[in-house]
């Protein structure tokens, strides 16, 4: 399930599956306040609305995002 998690997030992010991993976090870059925001809603969307609106902006890293929608 983290490769599958990864890759979608990748897709969502516009960068190469490879370049990330569970420690990879919000830089400012490619992944900014506005991608954070999008991240959030495209995580909840496809895995079921598991990240409640109040605790994403306490979320630093995908491995965060990931503590949430892992079973």
């Amino acid at each position: 399930m983290e490769k599958e998690f990864i890759n979608f997030v990748a897709t969502v992010l516009n960068v190469n599956s490879e370049s990330l991993s569970l420690r990879s976090g919000y830089d400012g870059k490619v992944w900014d306040s506005l991608m954070h925001i999008r991240l959030a809603v495209a995580i909840n969307d496809r895995y079921g609305n598991k990240i409640p609106f109040e605790e994403v902006g306490r979320i630093r890293c995908l491995g965060d995002f990931y503590n949430y929608i892992k079973d």
